[in-house]
């Protein structure tokens, strides 16, 4: 009597554990806690300066930061390009979008909510002393439609430039917009679906570099 042999796969070992994401970002947090205990029993250096550890810390952090601020233009035009996208497979997606929308306005409800609650409990700023012209009332505030005026674009990557003087030195820096790249990014998913077969390669590569690798 003949008998069929059924291949069963190999189970995938598990991955250690400090592969996971969620560990390391806690046991840097652990390290940098503690590098910052010892740089600040440190203290400062003979001529007062900050000592060699506190520096090296303070360079690696603002790096970290600058790299961050880069990469998150090209995350978020990736994965809301990918998303929008993903809405053609979808048989349901204006149902998906509203309920999306509605969840968006909850949470952000939700999160304005805290944020007063704390204000009025901590009080912050409270018992402070401030210049008096620091603490002059600002000679214009911002209204819904400045608000609507700010989402529109006023370039393709929602850069802006600011420049700020400090005892007679003038710094200019770089910054973006995440509302005006969110907008960059939806108006550019749209257009790309309603090209067709021709933008198939452009949501692919907008899909693979949005993906987790393993």
């Amino acid at each position: 009597m003949p008998t069929t042999l059924s291949a069963t796969a190999a189970p995938r070992a598990p991955k250690p554990s400090y592969t996971n994401f969620g560990v390391q970002v806690l046991a840097a947090m652990v390290i940098g806690l503690v590098l910052g205990f010892i740089a600040r029993t440190m203290g400062p250096d003979a001529a007062g300066n900050a000592n060699w550890l506190t520096q090296t810390l303070a360079t690696v952090g603002s790096s970290f930061v600058s790299l961050l601020r880069a990469l998150v233009p090209v995350l978020v035009f990736t994965a809301i390009v990918a998303s929008i996208a993903n809405l053609r497979e979808l048989n349901n997606a204006a149902k998906l979008v509203w309920q999306t929308l509605l969840w968006f306005a909850i949470t952000a409800l939700i999160a304005v909510a805290i944020g007063i609650a704390l204000g009025l409990i901590i009080q912050p700023g409270l018992n402070t002393a401030v210049a008096a012209e620091a603490a002059s009332a600002p000679s214009s505030t911002g209204s819904w439609l400045d608000f609507l005026k700010g989402l529109i674009p006023s370039n393709f990557i929602g850069l802006q430039a600011s420049t700020r003087v400090s005892d007679s030195v003038a710094t200019t820096s770089l910054n973006f917009n995440v509302l005006q790249i969110l907008i960059v990014s939806i108006v550019i998913g749209i257009a790309a679906l309603k090209v067709g077969p021709a933008a198939d390669a452009f949501l692919a590569f907008n899909r693979s570099s949005s993906q987790d690798h393993p």
